[in-house]
């Protein structure tokens, strides 16, 4: 399997979060005054960190949860506890009975 092959696999089943930290924008900017040995090099460095910082399975979906969460500012009490508890639930962390 190639290296493409291989990212796209990586991709397909999880949630590179990589670029959620880092803006590409800016990286291809800065990787337009770079030499080649330097490009591939940086290639090599996102491709390692990407899939270091990717979130697999229900990890993604909670994390969007907990961003949307934290983004959305409400203060509704009830709708607060019920998205916290689908956090949760999505990472298999174990709920207080009878309480979702």
């Amino acid at each position: 399997m190639s290296k493409l092959e291989e990212k796209y696999l990586a991709e397909a089943k999880g949630q590179n979060m990589l670029w959620d930290l880092i803006d590409q924008r800016k990286l291809s900017k800065q990787m337009s005054n770079m030499d080649d040995d330097s490009k591939k090099l940086i290639r090599n460095i996102t491709d390692i960190l990407g899939n270091s910082l990717t979130l697999y399975d229900r990890q993604g979906q909670a994390f969007n949860r907990l961003r949307n969460l934290i983004e959305g500012g409400g203060s509704n009490e009830a709708m607060l506890r019920n998205q916290v508890f689908k956090i949760a639930n999505e990472l298999g962390i174990k709920l207080p009975s009878m309480s979702f």
